[in-house]
């Protein structure tokens, strides 16, 4: 091996030997710190341990902790509750639900799809709100040009509708057919 990698190896190991020394005193001292709560009485006491015994020499081999027993709460009581009277909800949409009975609150809201369509106020149709509404025109806001597309665009609906409505042309609307009169005769005659 060449100079610098013989020089890497030996900072690597001396850096392996203080981090395990480290974890030594660590360990020695988290090993003291459980002695001490070991001797503090159970009862829930406030007073300071007397003494705390002092550790002269550290052991070489750190040694396990003790293990510490967890706390155990009582089990729970099952305790029988009234079932209560549910009212049908005056919303659509909206679950029903007993109205003394505290629910948790949806987190999930979010995600949850409404089932109602918000609609816009100008228009009614779904999908946007009024201040977006494309059929909603400002004209105090609008330029010279804007406002002369418009009115084009408006006068050329009115003329495709006025085209699709056909018209009554009192010189060429002629009576009832000749026919259709002797029809009703013939109804009204053959009726009792």
């Amino acid at each position: 091996m060449d100079s610098d990698a013989e020089d890497r190896v030996s900072r690597l190991e001396s850096a392996l030997s203080e981090a395990r020394e480290q974890a030594r005193v660590q360990q020695n001292t988290l090993n003291h710190i459980l002695q001490l709560l070991q001797q503090l009485p159970i009862t829930g006491g406030t007073q300071a341990p007397q003494d705390p015994p002092v550790v002269a020499a550290a052991p070489t081999v750190p040694a396990l902790p003790a293990p510490i027993a967890a706390p155990t709460a009582p089990p729970p009581t099952l305790s029988v509750t009234p079932v209560p009277h549910f009212q049908t909800s005056q919303y659509p949409g909206v679950p029903a639900r007993a109205s003394n009975i505290p629910a948790p609150m949806e987190i999930d809201a979010a995600r949850c799809k409404n089932l109602i369509p918000m609609l816009c106020r100008c228009c009614g149709e779904p999908g946007h709100f009024a201040r977006e509404c494309p059929k909603s025109y400002d004209v105090h806001y609008m330029t010279s040009d804007e406002r002369q597309d418009w009115i084009e665009h408006l006068l050329s609906e009115v003329d495709v509708t006025a085209a699709q409505i056909p018209t009554l042309d009192l010189e060429t609307v002629e009576g009832p057919p000749k026919g259709a009169s002797e029809v009703e005769e013939d109804f009204m005659s053959h009726s009792g």
